[in-house]
């Protein structure tokens, strides 16, 4: 509904009474009611004196078809202000004219949207991380070949332990269906580990980590350079040169080492795995 705003004035001013104890009156675009009333009785030896004051609510009609409301005073807790605003405000939403947004109301509800997004992205990424499934060797195999790479069957760890950044005995008791993926020009190699269950593949994910650590500490690396999940299901270390990563789902591993310059590649290949 559209402003009449000289309507919305000349019915303010329709507001007063001979029954009313206040009184509205207009002043360009403004909406001014006032009141008078006794705040305290004061009492001395010689007299007994009733103290009156005034109060005012003043509202400003906008051009863009909303109002504002002007300083007041300070009132005492026993003065029902609002007995006074509502007149006008019930007015001034009978002709469609609404309250302009406070500067402190937008930084609440930006706040809020902002809070409600990031609560159902949260959300969401968790719900997609308990719901991933791990894949099998065999899937390992056909993703991998499908998009250029060779694999092999992880018979005999050590040839590799260069190229996945930890020592044989850290990976514990993988099962034979274990593989390793790796391109032609044998930038990196990424394994596929299958365990007999997920605490044993837990376990392996907090070895990892510790051999990360003390290897980051031996080279000179920031601590912050380890990134590790609490439900012991990922560890990275990220640096300038170099790029570990390992993640978990349920019973199976990926695990991968290489130069930072590869680091966008290997993320790649793992993520088209569903790791």
């Amino acid at each position: 509904m559209r402003l009449n705003k000289s309507a919305l004035l000349d019915a303010a001013q329709k507001l007063n009474g001979d029954d009313k104890n206040y009184l509205v009156r207009v002043e360009g675009n403004k909406i001014i009611t006032s009141v008078k009333w006794q705040d305290e009785t004061f009492f001395s030896p010689d007299s007994v004196t009733d103290e009156m004051r005034s109060f005012s609510y003043t509202v400003q009609i906008l051009d863009n078809g909303k109002y504002q409301e002007m300083a007041q005073e300070k009132v005492s807790k026993a003065f029902a202000a609002n007995e006074y605003k509502t007149p006008v405000r019930t007015l001034l939403k009978e002709h469609g004219c609404k309250k302009k947004m406070g500067k402190g109301t937008k930084i609440f509800i930006c706040v809020a949207i902002f809070l409600a997004i990031l609560i159902a992205t949260v959300g969401v990424l968790v719900f997609t991380l308990m719901n991933k499934k791990p894949i099998s060797a065999q899937e390992f195999r056909a993703k991998s070949e499908a998009q250029g790479y060779q694999v092999s069957v992880l018979e005999d760890m050590q040839r590799f332990e260069n190229k996945v950044g930890v020592k044989f005995e850290t990976l514990g008791d993988f099962e034979e269906s274990s593989l390793v993926a790796y391109d032609e020009e044998d930038k990196f190699r990424v394994v596929f580990l299958d365990y007999e269950d997920s605490r044993s593949a837990e376990e392996v994910v907090v070895a990892c980590m510790n051999e990360m650590e003390s290897a980051a500490l031996r080279k000179g690396k920031p601590s912050n350079a380890i990134i590790f999940s609490e439900h012991y299901d990922r560890v990275t270390m990220d640096t300038i040169k170099e790029f570990r990563h390992l993640v978990r789902i349920d019973d199976t591993l990926i695990l991968v080492s290489t130069k930072a310059e590869n680091r966008a590649e290997v993320k790649a290949f793992i993520e088209s795995l569903g790791y």
